[in-house]
């Protein structure tokens, strides 16, 4: 059996995960939670809905019950520098219990979504990285020439505010995974998600418009505590799931785990249709809990605290570039 390594499952954070530090804002504090004692050590305990909701997923795709089993209980952030140097690092002294339901998304709901998707997307070529997709010798498919550009923030603004309005989720008060898949639907389109409205301040370069590694298949962080991922949408640059011709893509001698489009998950295809639960379980433990809604700091934010009534002091050394000191 291939050793498979979670390497690129990371990446899809990325993806779409520009506002990531938005993300990490923990759920309301429960009611009755005391202050600090001093001279002792504290653990804030603090419970949180996670809701996952899928929109265009089959009767039958997943499996609601094997996915919540594949989730953690809690969680207890550490400070995770140190561990890389085989140090335990300082616990935050915060404890998070998780409360997980799934809800698929109702008819009404997912035809309303998938029009929006339509409604605001405007067609471009397809990216690079969709053509690298049709140059595989094992691909199902071809994406064609012209697809749907899509600005991600509305469309994580549309979710988190229509869940409320029509599935009646709470998502003020804990967050919420939205898990898409418009394929094979009759309306299906051919797109990628994009955050086009922010050029760099000191270039002037738009990332976002010029490249197409900027092209995304998830977003979240920008309007609420949620965060999206289209299985669709793409294929893109952050997770490499263009390539289903080579199992290990840095020759190290392992298959590098990934999640292709949502067509290759097919009798034949790259993905055994069988895996979609444990993808998804995957995606909600590695990337919306553990990177964004309740992550660890890799660095101490205690080592920059200020004394009582103080402030904090930046002293910033600026050093030119001299290439006869190089």
């Amino acid at each position: 059996m291939k050793n498979v390594r979670l390497f690129t499952l990371t990446s899809i954070v990325a993806l779409g995960l520009v506002a990531a530090p938005l993300l990490v804002r923990a759920a309301a504090p429960q009611a009755g939670i005391p202050g600090a004692t001093p001279g002792q050590p504290m653990v804030f305990q603090q419970t949180i809905p996670v809701h996952i909701v899928l929109i265009g997923y089959g009767k039958g795709a997943i499996d609601a019950k094997a996915l919540k089993s594949q989730l953690p209980e809690g969680y207890a952030p550490v400070v995770r520098y140190p561990r890389f140097y085989g140090v335990p690092g300082r616990d935050l002294g915060l404890s998070f219990q998780f409360q997980y339901d799934v809800i698929r998304a109702n008819d009404a709901f997912t035809t309303k979504f998938f029009k929006q998707l339509a409604n605001i997307g405007k067609q471009g070529p397809r990216t690079v990285y969709q053509q690298y997709y049709n140059d595989q010798a094992s691909n199902v498919l071809d994406v064609p020439d012209s697809v749907l550009y899509i600005d991600a923030p509305s469309v994580e603004a549309w979710l988190i505010s229509k869940a409320q309005s029509l599935l009646h989720i709470d998502t003020e008060h804990g967050y919420t995974v939205f898990f898409i898949d418009w394929y094979g639907r009759p309306d299906f389109r051919f797109h990628v998600y994009t955050k086009s409205d922010e050029a760099d301040p000191d270039t002037g370069y738009n990332f976002g418009v010029v490249r197409d590694s900027r092209k995304m298949m998830a977003w979240g962080g920008s309007h609420g505590r949620g965060w999206f991922h289209d299985i669709s949408a793409g294929p893109e640059a952050w997770t490499n799931n263009w390539n289903v011709d080579d199992p290990d893509l840095n020759a190290n001698g392992y298959e590098d785990y990934r999640m292709p489009p949502s067509w290759e998950y097919v009798p034949g295809g790259y993905r055994d249709p069988a895996a979609r639960t444990g993808d998804l379980a995957k995606l909600t433990r590695y990337v919306a809990i553990n990177l964004l809604f309740t992550s660890s700091p890799l660095y101490d934010p205690l080592v920059t605290a200020p004394g009582a009534n103080g402030s904090k002091i930046v002293h910033v050394t600026h050093i030119p570039h001299i290439a006869s000191a190089i």
